[in-house]
């Protein structure tokens, strides 16, 4: 005789619908897997890919920067050398770009501003007598300024730009 149970259709019911949610859970189980698995090749090779990227953007920058660094040491001990005339007939003078302009000191070919089209400034330390310019960023006092002549050193830095 056969006990008739009448949750056996219930339980069985639910039974299968654990199966098939258990199924599903594999199946999202594995493809999150692939996810994380494919997300981490992706940082794997991105992330080294994304450093090179920043590191040759900062490198053409400085390359595009270098061909202006020239003319403006050039602009610069063209200056350097006027200011030095100037001194040697005004001994306790430290000239400025308008006593320069002011005494026509300069040659039409003499370039005033830097390649930014900043002013240049003339600085007298003791005897020596530099050029400055604020450099690419156009700021004052910073890395990038550039001097005639050079301190000792920096030649290298600004070279390396």
């Amino acid at each position: 005789m056969e006990s008739h149970d009448p949750y056996r259709g219930d339980i069985q019911a639910a039974l299968a619908e654990i199966d098939a949610l258990t199924r599903q859970v594999d199946a999202l189980t594995r493809q999150n897997e692939q996810l994380v698995s494919r997300w981490w090749r992706t940082v794997v090779i991105a992330g080294p890919v994304i450093a090179l990227a920043g590191w040759l953007t900062s490198a053409c920058i400085a390359e595009l920067r270098r061909p202006m660094l020239s003319p403006t040491r050039s602009s610069a001990r063209q200056l350097r050398r006027v200011a030095q005339l100037f001194r040697a007939s005004n001994p306790t003078a430290c000239p400025s770009m308008l006593d320069l302009q002011c005494e026509r000191q300069f040659e039409p070919s003499t370039h005033i501003v830097d390649e930014w089209k900043n002013p240049f400034r003339i600085e007298c330390v003791g005897d020596e007598i530099f050029v400055r310019s604020a450099g690419p960023d156009r700021k004052w006092d910073t890395a990038d300024d550039i001097r005639v002549p050079a301190p000792v050193g920096e030649d290298v830095i600004h070279d390396a730009l």
